[in-house]
């Protein structure tokens, strides 16, 4: 998900405007890196930047994947033109036992980082600009090293959720300048189980109220103040239909590969996000892409039986 430019400096979440909207400022801040670079950097001669970026989101369950050639596929673009940004956001890199919550790994980071850099410096050169784990959450974001010289003021924040907010779920946020311009992105694992849509939309209002990044002048800005807002992550919104009809939404979803078909439409009607969204409870300050793939299911690890939750 992305965020529509902001139409004032306050923020408040896009264009729409009116009540309802977050308060421009947050209450907490834990992390800020002076600017990096000369501010003559910022004087750039075109008012518009085209940006291409590729944007993942996975839930590995704390595995690698088998061979890491695979993980090239997932990387590659439809016309297969490298692009200027990757934001890799992984979830459950770690397992998310007590343990791990406890004493907060940052080990799974590296392997990663492998895999993903082997990938895409193929052809071009990409710049390593965060690394930022929380538990299992893990945001990667690499950006073409000739747009390198061009980035400033590059902060992190985090917010533990879930037990005693401890982290086995919450958010990672990167935020940077580039040419002059303000962009956040977020990496969030949001509550799980079909019956928590409530909380989900609690989690979502949690981490907008909290997450946030200081500008020059010392001003605590809400995550909305940034003129592109990039949101990725596991929210964990579910299909809401009853736990009996499994069978019934399966059979559903393998019959909804034709976008527009009556399956389909079906299946977005009943999307617990789209619901939210729709009602304003969660998520309804951000544009999402288009819907033109089934939904995903769990399977049981090698077997195939159906993993009903």
């Amino acid at each position: 998900m992305s965020s529509p430019p902001p139409t004032s400096s306050n923020g408040g979440g896009g264009s729409n405007g009116g009540e309802g909207h977050l308060p421009p400022r947050t209450r907490r801040v834990r992390s800020f890196l002076r600017p990096l670079l000369d501010q003559k950097h910022h004087h750039a001669k075109a008012k518009w930047l085209n940006l291409d970026a590729l944007v993942l989101t996975w839930n590995v369950h704390a595995k690698l994947p088998k061979d890491p050639n695979d993980i090239n596929e997932v990387l590659e673009t439809k016309d297969g033109k490298q692009v200027d940004m990757y934001v890799i956001a992984l979830q459950e890199v770690v397992d998310l036992n007590p343990f791990n919550v406890a004493i907060r790994p940052h080990h799974a980071a590296i392997p990663w980082e492998n895999i993903i850099e082997a990938a895409i410096e193929r052809e071009q050169r990409y710049a390593k600009v965060c690394v930022k784990q929380l538990v299992g959450i893990l945001l990667l974001v690499y950006v073409r090293h000739s747009l390198f010289p061009f980035i400033s003021e590059i902060q992190t924040d985090s917010l533990g959720l879930g037990v005693v907010r401890l982290g086995n779920k919450g958010a990672v946020m990167f935020r940077m300048k580039l040419f002059g311009s303000d962009i956040v992105i977020l990496n969030t694992h949001l509550a799980p189980h079909q019956r928590n849509v409530v909380k989900r939309d609690k989690n979502y209002l949690d981490i907008v109220s909290n997450v946030c990044y200081i500008d020059n002048d010392f001003n605590v800005r809400s995550i909305f103040d940034a003129d592109l807002l990039i949101w990725a992550g596991d929210l964990n919104y579910r299909l809401d239909y009853p736990i009996e009809d499994v069978q019934k939404v399966v059979s559903m979803i393998e019959g909804s590969m034709m976008e527009g078909s009556r399956e389909f439409s079906s299946l977005c009607a009943h999307d617990q996000l789209t619901v939210s969204r729709n009602t304003t409870r969660a998520f309804d300050d951000l544009c999402e892409g288009k819907i033109d793939f089934a939904p995903t299911y769990k399977v049981t690890q090698d077997n195939p039986s159906l993993h009903i939750r």
